[in-house]
């Protein structure tokens, strides 16, 4: 066996199944096309869900809206929810109190592997080590419309150890 004290996250997956969701209201969807009323727009949850793992170092990540599995980025656009939402209510969520100026945690890609966790030297003659993870929906999104909350969500992670030197 080959102790290790170092833990990275080597992939990760984000899919779901994607059904269509007829707007009630004109809007510009989250690729920048405009929506008519009882137009469809295909959404998924794996489009609006981040996986976060906060450990030795903190890891975010989210799909592009498209399935490849890149990262979108950290601004927060006007387009897709945003665009719908000020439509419905006529308020820019942008506008209201508290609307965060970005969206939360660093977006950053899997490949190569990113280190989350380093192990603590062993008392017992284990490395251990410990890390939370989070699986949320942001709200400002443009793919995290309400339809996908009632949608599944499947989250496929592989890890790998780093050999002490």
């Amino acid at each position: 066996a080959v102790d290790i004290d170092t833990i990275l996250i080597s992939s990760l997956e984000l899919t779901g199944d994607e059904e269509p969701w007829v707007s009630d209201a004109p809007f510009t969807g989250a690729g920048g096309a405009d929506v008519a009323v009882g137009g469809t727009v295909n959404v998924s949850a794996a489009n609006g869900a981040r996986v976060g793992i906060a450990g030795t170092s903190n890891f975010v990540y989210e799909n592009d809206g498209t399935g490849t599995n890149t990262v979108l980025g950290n601004t927060i656009t006007s387009f897709g929810q945003a665009s719908y939402f000020e439509e419905k209510t006529g308020i820019n969520p942008a506008d209201l109190p508290n609307a965060p100026t970005e969206v939360i945690g660093s977006v950053q890609t899997v490949a190569p592997a990113v280190e989350v966790l380093t192990l603590d030297d062993p008392t017992s003659g284990y490395y251990t080590g410990e890390f939370d993870l989070f699986v949320w929906f942001e709200g400002l999104d443009p793919d995290t419309y309400d339809s996908i909350l009632t949608m599944p969500l499947n989250i496929k992670m592989s890890f790998e150890g780093t050999p002490i030197a």
